[in-house]
C-alpha cells in the first residue's frame, strides 16, 4: 500500500486488503470477538491463519499494490488500549474466541441486486463507557425507520465502532 511505500512495515504485517475462502475462515475460527476499537485485530487474524496451519501468500508488488483511501480515524472507534494484552493471549484463546463464541441479534436483512445487507447488534464493549450515542442511534434507526440504512457502493464488512455491524454479503456468481 502506498502508505508504507509499497513495502511491509514489519514482516508479519497483515492488513489492508485480504481474502479468505469460507473454509479458511472457519478453519481459523473466524475473527476474534474480544477486540473493540482500533488496533490489534489484523495481527490477531494473521496469527490465527498461521496457527490453523495456513500460510499468508502475497502477490508480487507489480500485481498486488494499491493506494489507500485517505481517511480520518472513525469517531467512536478509538485506539484499543487492550490490543497488546489481547495479542499476547491469541495463541491460547483463538480456538475459543471467534465464530464458535459469536453472539448477535439480527436487526435487519435487505436483499440487494448483488448482495444481502445484514445489520446485526453484537452488543457493547464490556470495558466501554456507559451506553449512549452512535450505537443507540443505529439501533433506533434499524428497528424504527421504514427506510433502509445507507449502504456503501460495492459492499463491505463494516467496522465494529459501536457494536452494530452492517455485513454486506455478495451473492453467488450466476455462472
Amino acid at each position: 500500500m502506498n502508505k508504507f511505500g509499497y513495502s511491509l512495515p514489519y514482516p508479519q504485517y497483515f492488513g489492508g486488503v485480504s481474502a479468505l475462502t469460507p473454509d479458511q475462515y472457519m478453519k481459523m475460527n473466524g475473527f476474534p470477538n474480544e477486540y473493540w476499537g482500533w488496533g490489534g485485530e489484523d495481527d490477531d487474524i494473521a496469527t490465527r491463519v498461521r496457527l490453523a496451519g495456513m500460510k499468508i501468500s502475497r502477490p508480487p508488488i507489480s500485481i498486488g499494490h494499491y493506494k489507500m483511501v485517505k481517511h480520518k480515524s472513525d469517531k467512536g472507534n478509538e485506539e484499543n488500549p487492550h490490543r497488546f494484552d489481547l495479542l499476547v493471549r491469541t495463541q491460547r484463546s483463538w480456538t475459543q474466541d471467534g465464530m464458535n463464541s459469536l453472539s448477535y441479534s439480527l436487526l435487519a436483512r435487505e436483499l440487494r441486486p448483488l448482495y444481502t445487507n445484514l445489520t446485526v447488534d453484537i452488543g457493547s464493549d464490556p470495558r466501554a463507557r456507559p451506553p449512549g450515542g452512535l450505537r443507540e442511534e443505529m439501533l433506533r434507526r434499524a428497528r424504527g425507520s421504514p427506510r433502509p440504512l445507507p449502504t456503501p457502493p460495492g459492499g463491505f464488512l463494516g467496522v465494529p465502532t459501536s457494536g452494530i455491524y452492517c455485513i454486506y454479503e455478495p451473492l453467488p456468481a450466476p455462472f
